[in-house]
């Protein structure tokens, strides 16, 4: 496997992909945010649909339950080299997930009663805007770890 000096890139296959860490982490990042998203999801239909709670109660709700699940998969498989505490790391996550919180419902409110459209829909609209923005506030100011990889081989 062809290595650069800087131990931050990879090359796969041929030579042919180059995938850098930072992509790299980037997409555990998607796939853990896809499945926590899911619980999200499925935390806000459960009480919307079965016991008849508002969409503007459940939707912060099933995010902030999705979003402590996140916390504790991002710290493990993504931004496992931050020297943050992980009581202060997860109280910094929570900050930066409340604030998710509040554009998320208000976003979704907008959505559904500004446009019609159906909560679920709003909310998945939603997700990809705030699932990039906490990545990047996480990634600089809360894990601090932008450009700090491992140097060993995957």
């Amino acid at each position: 496997m062809a290595r650069w000096p800087d131990q931050t890139t990879q090359c796969y296959g041929a030579g042919m992909t180059i995938i850098t860490r930072g992509v790299q982490r980037f997409l555990k990042y998607g796939l853990i945010g896809g499945g926590t998203f899911a619980i999200d999801l499925f935390i806000l239909a459960l009480l919307t649909e079965l016991f008849a709670m508002p969409y503007q109660i459940s939707t912060p709700i099933g995010f902030l339950v999705g979003i402590s699940a996140n916390y504790a998969l991002s710290r493990r498989f993504v931004f496992k080299y931050s020297t943050r505490p992980l009581h202060a790391g997860y109280f910094f996550f929570m900050v930066i997930a409340l604030t998710g919180a509040i554009f998320i419902t208000t976003s979704v409110a907008m959505l559904v009663e500004k446009l019609g459209l159906p909560y679920i829909i709003a909310r998945v609209i939603v997700a990809s805007a705030c699932g990039v923005g906490t990545y990047t506030l996480n990634l600089y100011l809360n894990f601090r770890v932008s450009g700090i990889h491992d140097a060993r081989k995957p």
